[in-house]
């Protein structure tokens, strides 16, 4: 994993974590849902930080494209 990917990594298990849902079930989620839960995750820690911020296509692109490599190797 490089470095431009660590955060994608970062955001996908914090996700996990944060909003409680099952590893195998963020694995097999499609786009629309995880861009769900990226934007629920966003939201809930800027409640938190009091830091709203907007998160771009590009993001959840990456974010949803580094899943599908987990998934990937997970398979493997």
């Amino acid at each position: 994993m490089s470095f431009d990917q660590s955060h994608y990594f970062f955001v996908l298990h914090q996700i996990e974590i944060d909003l409680d849902i099952f590893h195998d079930e963020l694995l097999e989620a499609d786009k629309s849902k995880l861009d769900y839960w990226i934007e629920e995750w966003f939201k809930r820690r800027g409640n938190v930080t009091g830091n709203q911020r907007k998160v771009s296509a590009d993001f959840k692109q990456g974010v949803f494209n580094w899943k599908e490599v987990e998934r990937e190797l997970e398979e493997s």
